[in-house]
């Protein structure tokens, strides 16, 4: 009986302490986001914000930010952070939504009840003994008590509900998101910014980075991550929007088959590991593929193999020539 016993002690605690390990696991918040591939965007009006530039307009763009929770809890999501930016800096935001934001559990104001109280004693004594007559004394005092009662009012305390502001000097915007009991971060945003472009402007593509931080011993997790490139067109323009979206594509592309053959630039030069690719020591010169391809954008014609250098893989000859004409494409659209 004994010995049954011990052993119980022994196993139950290894016991509770693996349940408690493998739901705190389980429990983990997963994030996924999601965004569309094209947007469609308006053009508005112009204010005192365009009066100095009239080569450029206002387009306002609404996008659309989902997101699902895959497995944990959301109480256990510390806060979400949005990034819209264009890296080329050829949109540049002049407003945007939804602003900073504060948010209180209590409706209405405070009403604080203090109260004050004070007292004062005066007392004091005599005693005298007179001969034959015996001893006597005479004591007299005095006091004096009151209180006041006080109520006023304060506005309740408020806590950060989202963040929002410029970043890229004005060529992007971030938004972060908390959690709170009246709001669920779960589920589609929409966010809205306004964009001076150029007069000619018809398309174009911005990156969304999208990430998800978790509450974790010590600090903040990462629980979530994604970045998508969204095309941007007038509506109605349908070549305009597959101008955007092919372009978008492509950069998709060209990254895949980077990744593919796990390119990377080292002291100037290609490095890779792909059957058949030649390593930095074989390389002649330098050869950088953003380099090559801010190139081959400004050609007037489309590209052809022997405008590329001859020692890139084929796959990424076609890749490189893809995403070039793709952006010469955007770019001639928005210079007309």
């Amino acid at each position: 009986m004994f010995r049954r016993h011990f052993f119980a002690a022994l196993i139950l605690p290894s016991l509770v302490l693996t349940a408690v390990s493998q739901s705190a696991t389980a429990a983990a918040p997963k994030i996924e986001f999601d965004v569309p591939e094209a947007i469609a965007c308006r053009e508005v009006a112009g204010d005192e914000a365009t009066a100095d530039t009239p080569n450029d307009k206002l387009i306002e763009v609404r996008f659309q930010i989902s997101s699902l929770l895959r497995s944990g809890r959301e109480a256990d999501v510390s806060h979400f952070l949005y990034r819209i930016e264009d890296a080329r800096r050829t949109m540049q935001v002049v407003d945007y939504l939804p602003k900073t934001q504060l948010t209180s559990e209590i409706i209405g104001k405070v009403t604080v009840d203090a109260k004050q109280g004070g007292s004062s004693n005066i007392g004091g004594s005599l005693s005298a003994r007179y001969d034959g007559i015996g001893a006597g004394s005479l004591n007299a005092g005095a006091s004096k008590s009151s209180e006041s009662h006080v109520r006023y009012e304060l506005l309740p305390p408020k806590e950060l509900l989202a963040a929002s502001g410029t970043i890229l000097r004005g060529y992007g915007v971030y938004f972060k998101l908390r959690p709170s009991k009246q709001t669920s971060l779960e589920g589609a945003k929409e966010f809205v910014c306004v964009l001076r472009v150029p007069a000619a402007w018809q398309a174009g593509t911005v990156t969304i980075r999208c990430e998800a931080f978790g509450t974790a011993k010590g600090g903040t997790s990462v629980c979530g991550r994604a970045e998508f490139r969204v095309a941007l067109f007038l509506p109605g323009d349908e070549k305009a929007k597959a101008a955007a979206v092919e372009l978008v594509r492509a950069k998709g592309a060209y990254e895949e088959v980077l990744a593919a053959h796990r390119i990377h630039v080292k002291d100037g030069a290609y490095v890779g590991t792909a059957k058949g690719y030649r390593t930095v020591e074989q390389l002649s010169r330098a050869v950088l593929p953003d380099s090559l391809v801010r190139r081959y954008t400004q050609l007037r014609v489309p590209l052809d193999a022997e405008d590329l250098d001859d020692r890139l893989p084929e796959d990424v000859h076609e890749a490189v020539k893809r995403l070039a004409s793709a952006r010469w494409r955007v770019k001639t659209l928005n210079t007309r």
